[in-house]
């Protein structure tokens, strides 16, 4: 390790503030270092700000630590002459980089101004010498101040187990393993203390936990003047959760990825818990996925979910929770349901909500059955003229993201049924048919007939009369029409469909539960 040359720094051109009055210029005071090597060559330079001085600073002298030797001290100080000012003490590493600083303006009435040199003592404190004034008396005085020892505490190298949060079942041992090293090369003790009682006085440590409960196990490192511990805080329960499966806790999955989830369990002879799997999806809605060890999910929706695991017996219970990330380029669509069902010449609307609605990466392409026949829009009106299966296909690009809802369209040829109405012909005037299903939990499908093409208002209101939604407020072409409504965001209850087209206008009755 090579001493640093140090060069005086009363640095002129780091000139900061010119006084109006002209009677003195302020400094910012610099200090300089320079490394140089065996050949002369410069290994590194570091320059190191203080403070404004009202006259100059000066940094006098460095030595390096025989107690810490990867660190040097470098002491100096400056101001005005009769002035009380700093002297300063700074502290830095091998490489020039700074640890610490301290000033000391004034010690037991004694105004000090400058350390001149510094040395390391036996005991490794420093011992500054410089001057400044002294008793208030006006004349300069020289100073010898020693500070206290730099003492490193005991460093931790490596301990086990590493997790010093542990759980067991009664009748498990554990080996607890600690390493440390001291800083001034003293030799260190060990002990191992469980409540009250000392266990070993080694690095090591082997425990047997034969009782339910809480217990603290510690292990203290002391060179003699400082004491360092870590502490290991130890379940002992009849059950927990062993291991789980997928081990990441934060997973990315493609949207309509099917995951499996399981959980391992430890557990006394005679303890059979309980499993609960509860699936908290995009929009906070909860709901109970599974009761065995192990269960499957579909994330057919992008955003954020979480899974939790919960593991119960009597009043104890564990678990553990994944959070996942569905990608996808599509937020939802409409209808929710992919498998429809209608009549010759319904109408359906398809629409698609991008996750990201004001990407300027947006491309939209739908599909009848096999033939493309929409591009570069979210929305789709489609009219079924015949009957037969049709599948209805929208492929959403975002950038590299990419996804695809297909619809499978069941169209059937029209027929009255005594249930529905009591003509043997088609209707003269419009039509709203009972919903379906009715009750229902999610989305609920409305059927008209129109002779003619009308104008038509079909809405839906609450029990106390508030109009919730408006599905269709238009022109619609003659013959038979299913529109969806979506209460996924509604609560459950009563909620009233009202049709108004023509001189006609019809009410019926649905009902939502979860």
């Amino acid at each position: 390790f090579q001493m640093p040359l140090l060069f005086d720094t009363k640095v002129l051109f780091n000139r900061m503030n010119h006084l109006e009055d002209n009677d003195m210029i302020n400094y910012r005071e610099w200090w300089l270092l320079f490394k140089i090597d065996d050949e002369g060559e410069l290994e590194w330079s570091r320059e190191y700000e203080m403070d404004n001085v009202q006259f100059s600073g000066y940094c006098r002298c460095v030595e390096r630590l025989r107690f810490d030797e990867d660190n040097m001290i470098i002491a100096g100080g400056g101001g005005r002459p009769g002035t009380p000012v700093e002297g300063k003490l700074l502290h830095i590493n091998r490489d020039g980089e700074e640890n610490w600083r301290q000033a000391y303006d004034v010690i037991d009435d004694f105004n000090v101004h400058r350390f001149r040199s510094v040395v390391e003592g036996r005991d490794g404190s420093i011992v500054a010498a410089g001057y400044g004034l002294g008793n208030g008396e006006g004349g300069v005085d020289g100073c010898l101040l020693k500070f206290a020892q730099i003492v490193n505490e005991p460093e931790f190298l490596r301990w086990s187990p590493l997790d010093t949060m542990q759980t067991v079942l009664p009748g498990d041992s554990l080996q607890f393993i600690v390493v440390a090293q001291d800083q001034q090369e003293d030799s260190l003790s060990y002990l191992w203390i469980m409540g009250e009682d000392t266990l070993a006085s080694d690095t090591t440590v082997t425990i047997l936990f034969e009782e339910l409960g809480l217990f603290n196990v510690q292990c203290q490192v002391s060179d003699g003047n400082s004491t360092v511990a870590i502490t290991w805080h130890v379940s002992v329960v009849e059950f927990y959760i062993s291991g789980f499966t997928p081990e990441e806790q934060a997973l990315i999955v493609r949207r309509r990825s099917e995951v499996e989830f399981s959980v391992d369990i430890r557990a006394v002879e005679g303890v059979d818990p309980d499993y609960n799997w509860i699936l908290t999806r995009r929009n906070q809605q909860q709901e109970e996925v599974g009761e065995e060890p192990e269960v499957s999910i579909l994330f057919n929706e992008g955003g954020q979910h979480r899974l939790e695991a919960q593991v119960s017996h009597e009043d104890e219970s564990d678990e553990v929770t994944w959070i996942i990330d569905v990608r996808s380029a599509i937020w939802s669509w409409w209808p929710r349901e992919l498998d429809l069902s209608t009549y010759v010449d319904s109408t359906f609307e398809f629409i698609i909500t991008p996750f990201n609605e004001d990407s300027d990466s947006l491309v939209f392409n739908w599909f009848l059955d096999d033939q493309m026949f929409y591009y570069d829009s979210s929305r789709l009106e489609l009219r079924f003229p015949e009957n037969g299966q049709h599948f209805v296909t929208s492929i959403t690009h975002d950038g590299i993201e990419v996804d695809t809802v297909i619809w499978t369209v069941e169209i059937e040829e029209w027929s009255f049924t005594t249930d529905l109405m009591d003509l043997t012909d088609l209707p003269t005037s419009p039509v709203l048919y009972p919903a379906s299903p009715n009750p229902f939990n999610s989305s609920v499908k409305l059927s008209v007939y129109l002779p003619v093409a009308d104008y038509v208002l079909l809405s839906v209101f609450d029990v106390r009369g508030r109009e919730v939604s408006r599905l269709v407020d238009g022109t619609v072409s003659a013959g038979n029409k299913t529109f969806v409504w979506d209460a996924s965001v509604f609560p459950t209850g009563v909620y009233v469909v009202r049709m108004d087209a023509g001189d006609v206008s019809e009410m019926r009755k649905v009902v939502l539960v979860r």
